[in-house]
C-alpha cells in the first residue's frame, strides 16, 4: 500500500513579479486571490469557481478562500482601491481610451 502524498498547503497560493501584477494567486494559474474572494463574496460556491475558471481544482479555490479569510481586511482593501481606480478611469475617460490613445475607426 502506498502512503499518501502530503501537500504542502504553502506552495497552493504563488506571488510573481509580473504575473497578475504580483498579486497571490492560485498556482499554475493566474487567478488572483482577489478574483476568488470576488466570488466568495458575491456566493458562488467552490464548483461554480472551478467551472468559471477551468486552470483552477477545487484545492486552489479553497486554498485561496482560506488565504483571503486570513488576510481579510488587506484583501478587501485592494480589491476597493482597484475598484476605485477602475471608478475613476471611467469618470476621467468615459470613452475607454486612456491619455495617449487614439481609437481606430
Amino acid at each position: 500500500m502506498t502512503a499518501p502524498t502530503e501537500v504542502d498547503i504553502g506552495t497552493l497560493i504563488v506571488s510573481t513579479e509580473g504575473i497578475v501584477g504580483g498579486s497571490p494567486r492560485i498556482a499554475g494559474s493566474r487567478i488572483s486571490v482577489k478574483h476568488i474572494a470576488e466570488c466568495y463574496n458575491d456566493g458562488l460556491t467552490v464548483d461554480e469557481m472551478v467551472e468559471r475558471f477551468p486552470t483552477i481544482d477545487a484545492l486552489g479555490a479553497h486554498a485561496a478562500i482560506t488565504y483571503y479569510l486570513a488576510n481579510k481586511s488587506a484583501v478587501d482593501q485592494e480589491i476597493a482601491d482597484e475598484n476605485r481606480f477602475v471608478e475613476e478611469f471611467k469618470r476621467k475617460y468615459p470613452n475607454g481610451h486612456g491619455p495617449g490613445v487614439t481609437p481606430v475607426e
